[in-house]
Formats: C-alpha cells, sequence, structure tokens
C-alpha cells in the first residue's frame, strides 16, 4: 500500500541520516581518542544496539505510566525485549521481530477525551527525549573512549527512535497524535470508548465524530451505525467510497475495511478483478473475527468453491457464538 511504502521510505531515510551522525562520531573518536578504527566502530556499534533495545523500554514505559496515572486498563505491551499479555498474563521475550513491537493496548475504566489521548502520546515522547538526552551526555562529560563510543556514539539509536515516533509519519505514531490538526486524536478517543462499552455488552450511542468526519475509521464505524438502523443502502454506499483509496490505508485501517469492501461488493454483484486478487492475498492469513470469516465465505461461495465456503460458513457460525452483543447485532444484517 502506498502509505506502508511511504512510511518505509521516511523511516530508511530517518535511519541513513542518524547513521551518517554515527559515522562523524566515530571517526571523531578515532581520532580524537587515537584508537583503532575498528576499536572505536565496534564499540560504538555495541552501544548503538543497547540504546536502541533500552529506548524502546523506556519509550513504552512512558505510555504505561501515564496510562495508569489516567487510572486506564492496560491489556498489553510490547517493550521489544519482552512483552506482556495483561489479559491472559502471557510473557514472551525478545519480541522485537513481532508486527506488534513497539505497542501499547489499553482500555479506559470510563470514557475519555482526545486530550487523554494525546497525553498518553505524550508519554512515550517525553521518555524517548529523557533517554536520548541522558545517553548523549558521555558525549560532554566522560572522558574515557570507551565509554564515549559505548554511551555518546550509540545514543544516535536512541534519537533515530525520538525521530521516528515524533514525526507524524503515519496515523498511529505519536507524533501524528499529538501534532495533528485533523480530527485523529477524537477518532481515536471515540473508537476506545466504544470498545470500552463494547466488551461491556453494550451498543453505545454513535459517536458524533463518526457521522461528521471522512476519515476511514470514522466511516467504517457509522458503517456499522448504519447497519444497525437497518439503512443497508446508505452503509454500502459509504463502504464503496471508501473502496476508492484502499490504496491510501494504514494497516489497521485496512484490516477492518477490506473485509466490509469484498462482502458488499460480492452482495452486490460486483467482482472486480482488483478486489478478488486482494481477497486471495488478504485471506493468507488467519483472522478469527466474524466479519472476516464472513467475507471470506462469501468470496469462496462466489468464486463456486462450496466445500470451501460451507467449512468458513460452520467457522463463522462458532467464531459469532464468542463475539460481543454490538458484533453479533451488526451480524445479523448480512444474509449469505
Amino acid at each position: 500500500m502506498k502509505n506502508r511504502r511511504l512510511e518505509t521510505l521516511i523511516n530508511l531515510l530517518l535511519l541513513a541520516v542518524w547513521l551518517v551522525v554515527f559515522g562523524v562520531l566515530v571517526v571523531y573518536a578515532k581520532i580524537n581518542f587515537n584508537m583503532s578504527g575498528m576499536d572505536a566502530f565496534m564499540l560504538s556499534i555495541t552501544g548503538f544496539v543497547l540504546h536502541y533495545v533500552f529506548s524502546l523500554v523506556f519509550h513504552e514505559l512512558g505510555h504505561v505510566i501515564f496510562l495508569k496515572l489516567l487510572k486506564m486498563k492496560l491489556q498489553y505491551v510490547n517493550f521489544g525485549l519482552f512483552s506482556i499479555d495483561f489479559t491472559t498474563g502471557k510473557f514472551r521475550l525478545f519480541t522485537y521481530f513481532s508486527s506488534d513491537a513497539g505497542e501499547t493496548a489499553f482500555l479506559p475504566t470510563k470514557d475519555i477525551t482526545h486530550k487523554e489521548i494525546k497525553l498518553v502520546a505524550f508519554g512515550g515522547i517525553l521518555f524517548s527525549f529523557i533517554y536520548a538526552i541522558v545517553g548523549i551526555a558521555p558525549l560532554f562529560f566522560i572522558i574515557s573512549p570507551e565509554w564515549f563510543c559505548v554511551l555518546g556514539v550509540g545514543a544516535c539509536s536512541a534519537f533515530y527512535l525520538l525521530t521516528v515516533n515524533l514525526l507524524p509519519i503515519d496515523k498511529t505514531s505519536d507524533g501524528s497524535i499529538l501534532i495533528s490538526r485533523k480530527d485523529h486524536p477524537k477518532i481515536v478517543a471515540a473508537i476506545v470508548n466504544h470498545q470500552r462499552r463494547e466488551m461491556q455488552g453494550e451498543i453505545p450511542p454513535e459517536a458524533e465524530i463518526f457521522k461528521s468526519s471522512t476519515q476511514p475509521l470514522a466511516c467504517y464505524y457509522h458503517y456499522l451505525y448504519l447497519l444497525l438502523q437497518n439503512r443497508k443502502e446508505e452503509a454500502f454506499y459509504v463502504i464503496n467510497k471508501l473502496s476508492l483509496s484502499l490504496d491510501d490505508f494504514i494497516d489497521d485501517e485496512y484490516q477492518l475495511i477490506f473485509p466490509e469492501i469484498i462482502t458488499v461488493n460480492f452482495l452486490q454483484g460486483i467482482k472486480d478483478k482488483s478486489i478478488m486478487a486482494r481477497a486471495e492475498v488478504f485471506f493468507n492469513e488467519e483472522d478469527p473475527r466474524p466479519a472476516v470469516i464472513r467475507a471470506h465465505c462469501i468470496f469462496r461461495s462466489s468464486c463456486g468453491e462450496t466445500d470451501w465456503s460451507e467449512s468458513l460458513r460452520k467457522a463463522y457460525e462458532k467464531s459469532l457464538r464468542r463475539a460481543s452483543y454490538f458484533t453479533k447485532e451488526i451480524e445479523k444484517h448480512f444474509n449469505f
């Protein structure tokens, strides 16, 4: 997707900038301390890795502390070095290469505002900034060449992580939430509040931001509420309009919206070749959500794969039994 490619490009450019700074400081250490180039490089790269590890831990710790100050309930934290699932008590080590590395999931104990969402984002940035500043202190106060390289030069990785999180590269970055002039923070707060009430077995009232915003996630939730009101024609119109901007979605948006695009397309008898090609790729990964299984079932049925479709229908019914009351009410509006 375009957004994902742009995010990757910006990340690589930022990494390149800090690697250049890293290289300049390694050369400085070699000349200033009369070290061998190999010694200066090996000590500095060791520090680079260590700072990366602990900077990520500190960043997520900032989120956790601010969440606790706001009395929110932690669900999951991936510190990179390790992850903790507070809902199951599961603990895993060395989770840097997980798709959710450096992520924190939470639910409030009461309805929250977009300002509180911004405070949570600020917590991560603040702790990253403090760690990075403390990290470069050896550049100014420590004469020992070893500590200069390990703690000082190596801190380039901490500044890399700080800039990645601070810049509004995509909608999931802390910088995007903190400095966004659009309604993104309000949408995040509305979704979190919706999820809290949904998990309590309620059908929450629709947030006004879902009706007024043109952002994909707001439109997605508006679509769900239109279905609840049995306004299918309007709901399908919202999804068909979203299908025109598929390449602009970030991953979270794509995972939620694409199953609905598949469902609506096939229920309306539309067999767009590009959608079908995307569907083959999308369904390569297992996803237990009823909406995904429902879309997969409809897709396989439309392709004439009857046995596969029937198997998916059974999986759908099983998944639906475990779903929230809100989800069950939504799924009643699909006859397939």
